[in-house]
C-alpha cells in the first residue's frame, strides 16, 4: 500500500479505487477503509452490498446481507452508510451501493 500513495500523487496512475464488500462481519469498519484509502491517496472507494454470486444457501447469504431491510443489523448499517458517505470531501469520492 505504500507504493500506491506514492504513485497516485506523482499521477503514474490516474485513477485509484477501492472496492469494499460490506456484510454483517464487516461493515462497521466502512469508516476506517475510508481512512485508509485516504493515507494511501485514493481517488475513490465503492462500498457494495454483498451478491450471493456462488449459490449460497438463502440463510446462510441472508444472515450477512446487513441492506436487507429484515436483518437485525439493517438500522445499524443504515446509520454506518451515512456517515461513511458524508467523509467524502474534494479528494476521495465515496460511493455506498445499497
Amino acid at each position: 500500500m505504500a507504493s500506491s500513495a506514492a504513485l497516485s500523487p506523482a499521477r503514474a496512475l490516474k485513477l485509484l479505487r477501492a472496492y469494499f464488500v460490506y456484510q454483517a462481519n464487516n461493515y462497521r469498519e466502512m469508516p476506517a477503509m475510508v481512512q485508509l484509502c485516504r493515507d494511501h491517496a485514493f481517488d475513490v472507494v465503492f462500498f457494495a452490498r454483498i451478491s450471493n454470486w456462488k449459490g449460497t444457501p438463502a440463510r446462510a447469504h441472508a444472515a450477512n446481507d446487513v441492506a436487507n431491510p429484515g436483518h437485525a443489523a439493517h438500522q445499524d448499517y443504515l446509520q454506518v452508510a451515512e456517515e461513511t458517505a458524508r467523509l467524502a470531501d474534494e479528494r476521495l469520492q465515496i460511493v455506498v451501493m445499497r
